[in-house]
């Protein structure tokens, strides 16, 4: 959970504060899931809501990651694709969206009105990965017992 902080509210009548301050904050709550294929694969997926809450108002959204890996038996080399954040538009409803106000031109005290802002849906920006990693170790011919370890194994000593 990510909290933003207070932010102080300002309207047009009052463009130095209300009085009012907001505290919104942004969750998300993820469940994943992987699995090591019978062959020299594994795959996962993961998924995601996405909360975002303010002070009347309130955006929620879900988002997919899938991914594969995919190890070549060849000299420890292994390769993997991810995508991330596939799934359906966010979209922000509530009171906030709301006004009440007189349209020009009409009596005030008998034509307010209450108007709803419909917000735009928008997408979590979909990106996607890919990258591939290798364990090598290589023997100098000068003498064969010197040998050069990549980073992964000389760490773990």
């Amino acid at each position: 959970m990510l909290n933003i902080g207070d932010i102080i509210v300002t309207t047009e009548a009052a463009p130095d504060g209300t009085g009012e301050i907001l505290n919104p904050t942004y969750s998300v709550f993820g469940l994943s899931y992987g699995r090591r294929n019978d062959g020299p694969g594994a795959s996962w997926n993961h998924g995601e809501l996405h909360q975002r809450e303010g002070r009347a108002d309130l955006g929620t959204g879900f988002a997919a990651d899938l991914g594969v890996q995919y190890d070549t038996g060849w000299r420890g080399l292994s390769s993997g694709f991810a995508m991330k954040n596939i799934g359906p538009n966010m979209n922000f409803q509530g009171p906030d969206f709301e006004e009440r106000f007189t349209l020009p031109g009409t009596i005030p005290r008998l034509s307010r009105t209450w108007f709803a802002c419909q917000a735009a849906d928008f997408e979590l920006p979909p990106t996607s990965r890919s990258g591939s990693r290798t364990i090598w170790e290589w023997r100098r011919s000068s003498t064969p017992r010197s040998t050069a370890r990549s980073r992964e194994q000389f760490l773990d000593r």
